[in-house]
């Protein structure tokens, strides 16, 4: 495996564990805090959702360009 990948995979990793001891720390309170309010209310707890989401969704992705896949469609949003 390249020094390259090793690197990625290290700095995800260490993503990960950054945000796992952030949320973990986090009471009910803090999860239900809205803190965007552009066009409609997002707690803490709808942006990891969408945070989790999105990862889970380049995880598909990339298994899809590694099949030889197009990747995302040109009128993704």
């Amino acid at each position: 495996m390249s020094s390259k990948k090793d690197e990625i995979r290290q700095k995800l990793a260490a993503a990960r564990e950054g945000l796992s001891a952030v949320v973990k720390g986090l009471t009910d309170a803090q999860w239900k805090t809205a803190v965007y309010s552009e066009g409609s209310d997002w707690t803490v707890a709808d942006l990891f959702r969408h945070v989790v989401d999105a990862e889970r969704g380049m995880v598909g992705l990339i298994n899809q360009i590694r099949q030889g896949g197009e990747g995302v469609p040109a009128d993704f949003d």
